[in-house]
């Protein structure tokens, strides 16, 4: 895993990185762990004025090898073992790039961005493309409570791995 954050200039603001795994390697400690992944992108962030920023965002990953099985009686989730067993075969790449605009209005923080996904699955056969507009909105409530609200609009065809969306937290 290699990772690097700094200041180009005063105003602009960078991030890159790159991770990997081997196919075999496994982490039973989490199931968002994806054994075979490799991982990279960047990110880079300008402010256009003291409460504006423009943001550029690439994200590539490619998993290959298996996916860890998913549980799914109640004698796997209570003895669950030391090692996972191996699920269905993965692989595949999606590539992702996200472009837009936050603003501060006070202590609310809005964004708007643009998403655009490639989505290819070697083993379906699958290749999707992707466009999303993203609209977002966070509010401080207190020091430990935030509220999100977020809509994510299709523009054309829907890939059903993304769909658009509208959710609410807090």
């Amino acid at each position: 895993r290699v990772w690097a954050r700094g200041n180009i200039t005063p105003d602009l603001a960078g991030t890159a990185y790159c991770r990997e795994t081997d196919s075999g390697f496994r982490n039973t400690a989490t199931t968002s762990f994806r054994a075979g992944q490799t991982r990279w992108g960047g990110q880079l962030g300008y402010n256009l004025s003291r409460n504006t920023q423009l943001q550029l965002q690439l994200d590539r990953e490619r998993n290959q090898g298996n996916e860890d099985l998913i549980p799914t009686t109640l004698d796997q989730i209570i003895n669950p073992g030391l090692v996972r067993e191996d699920g269905a075969t993965v692989n595949n790449s999606i590539t992702t790039v996200r472009a837009g605009l936050q603003q501060q209005f006070g202590v609310l923080t809005g964004n708007l961005d643009w998403v655009y996904r490639d989505r290819n699955d070697r083993v379906t056969g699958d290749d999707v493309e992707s466009n999303q507009i993203s609209a977002g909105l966070t509010w401080p409530l207190a020091k430990k409570w935030t509220l999100r609200a977020q809509t994510d609009v299709t523009l054309g065809d829907e890939d059903e791995a993304y769909p658009g969306q509208t959710v609410v937290g807090l």
